[in-house]
């Protein structure tokens, strides 16, 4: 195979072309869009690799650390010559699975191997990763967990996603009490990566959740106010042996969270080496603390928050690509999409831009806006109730958006909500119900209905039963059957729903 180094496209060149993309990473320019010219002149984009020459790289580092401003020269260097022994290459997903679509297998394995592709030859990845450019910039928005896990599963044709598990167990005297299953599955027809975990106030929604990240940071069994004198567990298990979550984030905008600062700021934890130091977890929401004291931010701070976000976005080649793929699918909401338009693409965007947002199109682009900067492959996000703060079409592309991006980077959600809104984005075999009976003892089962797609009144009934149809205009509707008279007046007025209507025709047939 030729390879060429070019500032443009030259379909006279038949091989692979890597195009100059003058992107910076503090200093280091090493990032290239790649295209395959054929012999009949076709093109082919092959997508974005970090390429540098392991010499240019260490006099590089040296120059930097006397200087705040370095020159990087790889390019002059690589369209001199390849020196095989002497050049490193990291692509991204999406160019490792175009390689495999262009070539045979031989060919790609030829093409990493003399591209010196560390994700593909691992070995190769431990002899340099002293090597700063690999850190700065090849990783630059990613993880060295990403690249020995998905990079590399996928440099070798292997699968971009993994089926992947969890369970959350409660425990009494040795005994499991209570038991939560999460399944993973890339391969189903229907997403299964965003899970709900639903019922009445108190049922004890958010307090599960919060079990799940103090598991995760303390790595063992913790107490647990869920289940009655109970030791809460959390078990996670792959295919490949991955262990663990990469990260977890957890995101709650209510003003009523009450946050413990050894869990979710740090503040307490001073031994660098304990388990919960090492553990990468960010908070996301309204709450701050100060002197170890939980606060609200105010708007003005929250403001900031989204534009450091878009900042982070921005330093990442794969972030931006992420973040215009999905933020896209909000532009039915004209505001979002102005302030988008406006703000984002042009520039960071201020604040006094962001205060003329509404609070549910602050809080979705800052929920997402997080995300997307912050996520790898595993990484368990946990949401507290995003309906709060969204009206119904936007919590539909809410969830929609998150699941797409979970898709791309192999995550899971757990959401807790009271959303049937949410339900209907959601397979019920992905959906947990929380009831109580009168002695306060917990169940929890699955939906009895299928809840993708389905009708918010079938949801609101399989999850909330009794509770619902003893309220609002069922509770009225049921009082005025036994006003006979009334009730049929209404009956023919036209003033009444469908749903309305027929449960007072059963009310007033339960009458008689």
């Amino acid at each position: 195979m030729e390879y060429y180094f070019k500032q443009y496209v030259d379909l006279q060149k038949i091989g692979i072309q890597f195009i100059y993309d003058n992107w910076d990473d503090f200093g280091y320019k090493t990032l290239y869009s790649a295209y395959y010219i054929s012999e009949n002149e076709k093109q082919i984009e092959l997508g974005s690799v970090s390429i540098s020459t392991i010499t240019e790289a260490e006099v590089c580092f040296k120059n930097k650390q006397s200087s705040n401003w370095v020159s990087y020269r790889s390019f002059d260097y690589l369209i001199e010559g390849i020196d095989v022994d002497n050049i490193i290459s990291l692509g991204s997903v999406e160019y490792y699975e175009k390689l495999y679509d262009t070539f045979s297998d031989t060919e790609v394995k030829t093409i990493l191997k003399e591209l010196g592709d560390i994700a593909y030859n691992l070995k190769l990845f431990e002899e340099n990763k002293h090597l700063d450019v690999i850190h700065t910039s090849f990783l630059r928005g990613s993880t060295v967990n990403n690249l020995k896990q998905q990079l590399n599963r996928v440099a070798k044709k292997g699968v971009k996603q993994i089926p992947f598990n969890f369970k959350l167990k409660y425990t009494i005297d040795n005994s499991i009490d209570t038991e939560l299953t999460f399944k993973v599955n890339p391969e189903s027809p229907l997403p299964t990566n965003v899970y709900g975990i639903i019922g009445n106030n108190g049922t004890g929604k958010t307090t599960l959740i919060q079990d799940i990240v103090k598991c995760y940071l303390r790595d063992a069994s913790v107490k647990s106010y869920l289940v009655n004198q109970s030791e809460a567990t959390l078990e996670i298990y792959d295919d490949y042996n991955n262990g663990g979550f990469e990260s977890v984030l957890f995101v709650s905008f209510s003003a009523f969270d009450m946050l413990n600062t050894k869990y979710f700021s740090k503040l307490e934890v001073n031994d660098e080496n304990s388990k919960l130091s090492q553990k990468n977890f960010k908070y996301i929401g309204n709450s701050t603390f100060v002197n170890e004291r939980q606060t609200m931010k105010n708007p003005e701070e929250l403001a900031k928050d989204l534009i450091e976000n878009i900042k982070e976005i921005k330093k990442s080649p794969d972030r931006i690509k992420l973040w215009e793929e999905e933020v896209v699918k909000l532009y039915f909401d004209n505001e979002i999409s102005n302030f988008i338009s406006k703000n984002l693409n042009e520039g960071e965007g201020n604040v006094n831009e962001v205060a003329k947002l509404s609070s549910g199109q602050k809080m979705i682009l800052l929920g997402l806006s997080a995300l997307v900067s912050k996520i790898d492959e595993k990484t368990l996000i946990i949401i507290d109730e995003p309906e709060s703060y969204l009206h119904p079409p936007l919590v539909s592309a809410y969830i929609r958006i998150l699941s797409d991006i979970l898709s791309k980077k192999n995550g899971v959600a757990i959401i807790a909500t009271h959303s049937p809104v949410i339900l209907q984005e959601i397979p019920k075999k992905c959906v947990w119900v929380l009831e109580r009976d009168s002695d306060k003892k917990l169940t929890v089962r699955n939906p009895k209905i299928e809840t993708f797609g389905e009708n918010i009144s079938m949801i609101m009934d399989d999850v909330f039963g009794l509770d619902i149809r003893n309220t609002g205009f069922y509770q009225y509707l049921s009082q005025l059957s036994e006003q006979k008279e009334e009730a049929r007046k209404l009956l023919i007025s036209s003033e009444l729903g469908s749903e309305a209507e027929l449960f007072l025709r059963i009310f007033l047939d339960d009458e008689e």
